[in-house]
């Protein structure tokens, strides 16, 4: 190539504006030749341009004119109206293409979220088919009696039972109590004070959607007395309460799973951050940033900003 014909900074700067401005690398070359008096093949100038930027600036959008291309084809619009409506609003045209990459990633984006959700639910439904297809082992003398020397239920859920579930040890402690005040002997029929209101029962406070989240997030963090320190419940009422949650088809329940995944995925990628780059790598990117910040320095002047 003649030195004519080399690069020059206010060529470089000049392409920049022209492919911001979406021209098409025909028109570039058109219009660099009507400046500069020299003719470039189309093909050269967008190897030139790839050569220097890893972004391509005719198909960055701003997220105005994302929304303004996914709502008219959401809403329907043919492609002439939305190419003619976006040339209107913004004040440069773009082609099908450009339209198809964006609602392409707009819809993938969705589906993203989608399997996202569809992940969990699985997860937690192959977790509870595990449970029931478990193969019922026979409950053991000891076993028995160290259930049967809990004097609740909740004392029992605690007991080292690492073979049982928590509903496996809670049925069988009503059991055995049954069984044991079935061979008392007869006692006397005492009558006892009438208590108004709620019969003397305890209930249990409603979970709140601060707990609801904190469950969602946090519950395979925990072990089973942590749970219940945390949540003031029995551990079996905080287990049906997440599959509940994980089931549920409300609107609030699902935006709640989907915004404790990105969270819970935030924090494992804190748990282990990106490794050092070597010297040569940030040595390239000190180089690059430079090279940009000149071409950029030299568009302004051009701009006359």
């Amino acid at each position: 190539m003649s030195k004519n014909n080399k690069w020059t900074e206010e060529q470089l700067a000049f392409l920049v504006v022209c492919r911001t401005k979406k021209q098409t690398w025909e028109n570039i070359a058109f219009s660099m030749e009507e400046k500069f008096g020299i003719w470039r093949s189309p093909a050269n100038i967008g190897t030139k341009y790839r050569n220097l930027f890893d972004v391509d600036f005719a198909k960055e959008f701003t997220p105005e004119q994302i929304e303004f291309i996914t709502g008219c084809y959401l809403n329907h619009f043919s492609m002439k109206k939305i190419l003619n409506g976006y040339n209107e609003q913004f004040g440069h045209k773009i082609n099908k293409s450009n339209i198809d990459e964006v609602v392409k990633r707009h819809l993938a984006t969705e589906k993203k979220v989608e399997v996202e959700i569809k992940t969990i639910k699985t997860k937690i439904k192959e977790r509870k088919k595990m449970k029931t297809k478990r193969t019922a082992l026979k409950w053991s003398k000891k076993e028995d009696e160290m259930i049967m020397a809990c004097k609740s239920r909740k004392e029992a859920f605690a007991l080292p039972l690492q073979s049982r579930t928590e509903s496996a040890i809670r049925n069988r402690w009503q059991k055995l109590k049954g069984e044991s005040k079935a061979v008392k002997p007869e006692q006397k029929t005492v009558k006892k004070k009438k208590i108004h209101g709620n019969n003397g029962r305890k209930y249990t406070p409603r979970w709140t959607k601060e707990q609801d989240y904190d469950l969602i997030l946090n519950f395979y963090e925990l072990s089973i007395d942590e749970a219940r320190n945390r949540f003031n419940r029995p551990y079996g009422v905080i287990a049906s309460r997440l599959e509940k949650l994980v089931d549920s088809t409300k609107p609030e329940h699902i935006s709640m799973l989907v915004e404790a995944s990105k969270e819970i995925k935030s924090r494992k990628k804190a748990q282990n951050p990106t490794p050092k780059k070597s010297r040569r790598t940030l040595r390239k990117e000190r180089k690059k940033a430079k090279k940009e910040a000149k071409l950029k320095a030299k568009l302004q002047k051009i701009r006359g900003e």
